[in-house]
C-alpha cells in the first residue's frame, strides 16, 4: 500500500501534516516504539536540514524524505489498520 499526503503550505489542512499525524498516533496510544523511532527520524532530519550539515538536498528533497521516513510507521499494519487510523483523525475535524 502507498500513502501520499501533500500539503505543505496549509492550503488543505492548518496545521503541519506530519507532525499533526504523529501527535495523534501517540494520542490515540498505537506502537510506542515506532512513535519514537519516527519522531527521532524526523528531528534528525529536520535539525541536519536547519544546520546544513553536509547536504545539499533541496528543500522538496528534504520533504520527500520526510515524508518516506513518516510512512514507515505504518509498515506491518494492514490497509484496514492504517486507514482506521486515518478515518479517525479526519474525523476529529470534520473532514469526512
Amino acid at each position: 500500500m502507498k500513502l501520499a499526503i501533500f500539503d505543505f503550505d496549509g492550503t488543505l489542512f492548518p496545521k503541519d501534516t506530519l507532525p499533526f499525524l504523529l501527535r495523534q498516533w501517540k494520542k490515540k496510544k498505537y506502537s510506542n516504539r515506532k512513535y519514537i523511532k519516527t519522531y527521532v527520524s524526523e528531528i534528525f532530519l529536520y535539525f541536519k536540514y536547519k544546520l546544513g550539515m553536509g547536504s545539499n538536498l533541496s528543500r522538496e528533497q528534504i520533504r520527500s524524505l520526510a515524508i518516506q521516513r513518516f510512512n514507515r510507521i505504518f509498515e506491518g499494519m494492514s490497509k484496514q489498520e492504517v486507514w482506521d487510523f486515518l478515518i479517525t483523525v479526519l474525523r476529529k475535524f470534520k473532514v469526512c
